[in-house]
């Protein structure tokens, strides 16, 4: 269970990040319909892993929350962290459709909502 409470802390701790709350998981099984967190600009989601992920994971990952904060007028956010580090990465999409990653222990960039 200690990874379950690990993965839930740290979408804890991105939430507060972003000024916001974390949701608990809605009882649906169509997972692109899910996030983590929202705010009224931004749609999120988190992903906690064993190890850093492939540059492949990351845009597929970013496509899936871009794509459903598009359906909603927002602007879609991945963060993500490996197991053991230190804050965590950001990636969202620039005006121009262009990936932008941060991460959480710089000050935050106006790109981002």
């Amino acid at each position: 269970m200690k990874v379950k409470a690990t993965w839930k802390s740290f979408e804890r701790e991105v939430a507060k990040y972003f000024g916001t709350t974390r949701f608990i998981p809605q009882t649906t099984n169509d997972k692109k319909a899910s996030c983590d967190f929202a705010t009224d600009t931004i749609i999120g989601e988190c992903k906690y892993r064993r190890y850093p992920p492939t540059g492949k994971e990351i845009a597929e990952w970013l496509q899936t929350v871009c794509n459903r904060a598009g359906r909603e007028n927002k602007a879609g956010v991945l963060c993500f962290k490996a197991k053991g580090g230190r804050g965590f990465w950001v990636v969202e999409r620039t005006l121009d459709g262009e990936p932008f990653m941060w991460h959480s222990s710089w000050r935050k960039p106006k790109v981002c909502s």
